[in-house]
């Protein structure tokens, strides 16, 4: 069995006992959300990345301390060797340097983030950051920003007595950049998002290279994070038989900067050992950014692609031998502009989650032409960002159980997601729908099952965006009797699949026997689209009723509702004008297979509507919105109930179904029940000899009649279904009163 050493852990080389192989995020990312994907300006899922240094130079334990503190020793400016404290060939001194003293002086200077933060605490030093406590609140996501401060707090100013505790608090800080901050932890957190980590296979990987440099002379820089990211995918990848990371393009040969080159040089000459053998080591110091300190030389001229393997690349893409794609310096004026290799990666269908961004320079989300380049490569990867230096009223935290990969990482699925938008503030208008049904039907029906995905004689479906789905089921279905028969039938069979697939990651039933994180699903999917899966699973059973045969009048409107249940139509309910209907939720109770009561919830704008049942003993309607219905209760009694006039607002139908099974009947033909409006408080003070559960029940669902429409939302319908308590004496006396 082949093993790998790695942060001082053995692990077993293939599965889930590689290291870093579980999401770390709620540990290392200060400002995480457990379950969370973060959202900028409505349509860019943000992933954080950091600077990070090689697992190599973190201390293994608290180092001797002779000083307190040390001063800044950086330069004023990035890059300003003629300011640096240490010589070109004294990377040694400036590590022992920061190790000898207690507390270091560090601060934001390009940007938030800087090779300066993790380099202090892998030496074993307490960062002192000046200005953290004011930095915005998603920058400098891995560093742990909570423990500086308490230490700012608790250690200064230091004295002998605060020994143990200074000591405790090193060990959790190396702790911490041991798991968050190394270029291995790091770099496994990228391709855990890519869904390539831990790999039960060996990995090719195309690091895309590019960039101007920093002096202009052939300097190859490629930013700390882009640096740090790569040397982490060497070292997880190094020990699995196979791997492979091919960088590239490469620099072209320039005699001028580099005396006596014929051949192309990789922007990551510096990681490389003996690389350039001829030239003074210190010479070639010189022209690395920082003097290479804490990044130089950490590899082997082989970990680097030959040039063979960078002229293969448009070939190989399209043979489809990467498994991933990472541009490692992404962003106007500080990455690749154009993107080398991307017409190939389109043209080979490479899914977007399987590409990466990363947008590691000192300009962050704040400059707008920034921001608006992240948001148009969005729909085509995954974006990773250092600088995320703008307000937290600008982001959104979505649950990633209702929002996976392929919903934000598909340019479709971007753009059906900005119409979801609108319709939801227009809903039902054509303006929404129409792109969708003549644009991006055809695509939609293509990755179904998922995006299928092919290397070599292997072949995965990725996740499909099931949550879009379920919503395409309104712009695909809205206008059933405009529908051939045949097109009907295929859409009401296509998304049948689907409400039956999302049953594994959402519950269609109110009831407490469901699996908890199957109702914890339904209530993301409510808050973060607006709309209930009940509310869609009803809405395709009412568009495609006319096709089970069970209505004698046919196909049914858009916003028809029907419930249908042991093979048989026991209620109807027939909408007349109904412009606005937003939620339509059956509660179906049952006895031994009986149906007992049924309930049916609704919000919006509503025409009138009728309310048919096939069944003996009536219909029971205890309330309609601000309007209560009253009837006879003999058994013997068929009964429609009506409500002639308009309303907006929400309300709750609550109507009892047939006690025995031969009192079902298939006549269509029902005499009226009488219906009297009412107010709310009359209706409470009607119902006064009930239990007082059931009153305090309905008291809180008459609070929500009683507001001004509009104002209520479908999560505020139900009243009492979540509650444990109060629920049971609900259902229980309606029961009795069917």
């Amino acid at each position: 069995m082949k093993l790998l050493y790695l942060s001082g852990t053995l692990y077993q080389a293939y599965g889930a006992t590689l290291p870093f192989a579980h999401d770390d995020s709620a540990r290392c990312v200060h400002f995480q959300r457990p379950g969370h994907i973060l959202m900028y300006s409505q349509d860019t899922v943000i992933f954080p990345i950091g600077i990070s240094v090689p697992s190599d130079v973190v201390a293994s334990s608290v180092p001797k301390k002779i000083r307190v503190d040390a001063g800044f020793v950086g330069s004023s400016k990035g890059g300003q060797v003629s300011e640096y404290k240490f010589g070109p060939m004294e990377e040694a001194r400036y590590h022992d340097f920061y190790r000898r003293h207690r507390f270091a002086l560090t601060k934001c200077k390009g940007g938030w983030d800087a090779f300066r933060h993790p380099e202090i605490l892998a030496m074993g030093t307490v960062p002192r950051f000046a200005g953290l406590a004011k930095a915005p609140p998603f920058t400098v996501p891995f560093i742990p920003k909570s423990l500086l401060l308490q230490a700012e707090e608790e250690l200064r100013p230091y004295s002998k007595h605060l020994e143990a505790v200074y000591n405790a608090t090193v060990l959790q800080l190396l702790d911490h950049t041991r798991r968050c901050l190394t270029a291995e932890s790091m770099a496994a957190r990228v391709l855990r998002t890519m869904g390539l980590w831990p790999t039960k296979r060996p990995l090719k990987l195309l690091y895309v290279t590019c960039g101007f440099g920093y002096t202009g002379a052939g300097d190859g820089w490629q930013g700390p994070v882009s640096i740090g990211l790569f040397l982490g995918l060497q070292a997880l990848l190094r020990e699995v038989p196979g791997s492979r990371i091919v960088d590239g393009p490469a620099m072209d040969p320039n005699p001028a900067i580099w005396p006596e080159e014929t051949e192309h040089r990789s922007n990551f000459w510096y990681l490389a050992r003996n690389h350039d053998p001829w030239i003074h080591e210190e010479d070639l110091r010189q022209r690395m950014y920082g003097y290479g300190f804490s990044y130089a030389r950490r590899l082997s001229v082989k970990d680097l692609a030959s040039q063979a393997e960078r002229e293969d690349v448009p070939k190989a893409l399209q043979r489809r031998e990467f498994d991933g794609i990472i541009y490692g310096k992404v962003g106007p004026a500080q990455g690749c502009e154009p993107l080398p290799f991307y017409d190939d990666v389109q043209a080979a269908g490479y899914p977007g989650e399987r590409v990466a961004f990363i947008y590691g320079g000192d300009f962050g989300l704040a400059e707008a032409q920034v921001a608006r380049h992240a948001r148009i490569l969005s729909g085509l990867g995954l974006v990773f960002f250092r600088e995320i230096d703008v307000p937290d009223e600008n982001f959104a935290w979505i649950p990633a159980r209702v929002f996976p990969k392929a919903c934000y990482c598909d340019p479709f699925w971007k753009q059906f997601f900005k119409l979801w938008r609108v319709r939801l503030k227009c809903w039902n208008c054509d303006e929404a729908d129409a792109p969708l049904r003549t644009q991006y039907w055809e695509h939609f029906q293509q990755v179904w099952a998922g995006y299928p995905w092919s290397k070599g004689d292997q072949v995965e479906y990725l996740k499909p965006c099931w949550s879009g789905f379920l919503l395409l089921s309104f712009a695909m279905l809205s206008q059933p009797q405009k529908l051939p028969i045949e097109e009907l039938t295929l859409r009401c069979k296509f998304f049948a699949q689907h409400l039956q697939k999302a049953e594994e990651h959402v519950t269609f039933k109110p009831r407490r026997c469901v699996l908890p994180q199957l109702r914890r699903g339904a209530r993301a999917f409510r808050r973060t689209f607006q709309v209930a899966p009940q509310e869609i699973q009803h809405f395709v059973r009412s568009a495609c009723e006319g096709l089970r045969g069970s209505s004698s009048r046919g196909r049914l409107d858009a916003f028809d509702a029907a419930f249908v249940g042991d093979g048989r139509s026991l209620l109807e309910l027939r909408m007349e004008k109904a412009s606005e209907l937003r939620v339509a939720q059956w509660h179906v109770y049952r006895k031994e297979q009986i149906v007992m009561s049924v309930e049916l919830q609704f919000a919006g704008e509503m025409g009138s509507f009728e309310v048919w049942s096939r069944a003996a003993g009536g219909v029971a309607c205890a309330f309609v919105g601000r309007c209560r219905c009253d009837q006879g209760s003999s058994s013997a009694d068929l009964g429609k109930a009506r409500v002639p006039a308009a309303f907006s607002g929400a309300g709750l139908l609550r109507m009892a179904a047939p006690r025995k099974p031969e009192d079902i009947f298939q006549e269509d033909t029902m005499p009226p029940v009488p219906i009297e409006l009412i107010e709310p408080s009359e209706l409470l003070a009607d119902q006064s000899n009930e239990s007082t559960q059931l009153n305090d029940t309905r008291r809180h669902l008459f609070d929500l009649l009683a507001r001004p429409p509009g104002s209520t939302t479908p999560g505020d319908l139900g009243g009492c279904y979540g509650h444990t308590t109060r629920c049971p004496a609900w259902h229980a006396a309606w029961h009795a009163r069917a």
